[in-house]
């Protein structure tokens, strides 16, 4: 015969452990997606009459939303992964002498969208020996609307390029995108609690 304390205290326990599995369950992400994209970009001629190069790295920043009857898909008219996107662009002058470099930023919008992205402005800098610099979603939506309010994650996405130009090929570029997606965890289901109980007990 079982004693009714000892029926009570494991009813008790099993109470609390399925709370606890409930909420760590409800808790827990599904859906978690994290990547990131490093590329080293090779220059290409731009204007092979004036001898200039051209580093073009692709950029995404922003954020791709959920459509609220399928999660794992954007809505119209997104056709990205949804979560979000930032990129940084790293430049590096790997010589011994200061260099004195142009940069820009390119939206690249739908094939049917008419008239096409912006181009940016092209912006002198200039790079000491050895020293880089960081081209992130901050400065490229800046460069693309001068005028827009400050870059922010939750921002719609915005692609496309950004431009270093040089005569010679002096640099380092190197292209990094990052991307997040995590959605929330639906309610556990009754066979979800009583297998974590089940789990908690071994």
């Amino acid at each position: 015969m079982i004693c009714p304390r000892y029926l009570f205290t494991t009813m008790a326990v099993a109470l609390v452990l399925a709370s606890a599995a409930s909420k760590a369950i409800a808790q827990s992400p599904t859906g978690v997606g994290v990547s990131l994209t490093v590329t080293t970009v090779t220059p290409k001629p731009a204007d092979p009459a004036g001898g200039l190069l051209a580093y073009s790295a692709k950029f995404l920043c922003g954020t791709v939303p959920h459509d609220p009857a399928n999660p794992q898909a954007p809505p119209p008219p997104f056709d990205m992964v949804p979560g979000t996107y930032l990129t940084s662009v790293n430049v590096h002058n790997r010589t011994f002498t200061a260099l004195d470099i142009r940069k820009k930023a390119v939206q690249i919008l739908p094939e049917d969208v008419v008239p096409r992205g912006q181009v940016s402005q092209i912006v002198g800098d200039t790079l000491g020996p050895d020293e880089g610099l960081q081209v992130d979603c901050r400065i490229i939506k800046s460069l693309i609307f001068p005028t827009a309010p400050p870059f922010l994650p939750t921002d719609p996405l915005m692609e496309g390029f950004v431009v270093v130009l040089m005569p010679q090929d002096l640099l380092d570029v190197v292209g990094v995108v990052t991307l997040k997606n995590v959605l929330p965890e639906p309610p556990p289901t009754t066979a979800a609690v009583a297998k974590a109980v089940r789990s908690s007990k071994h």
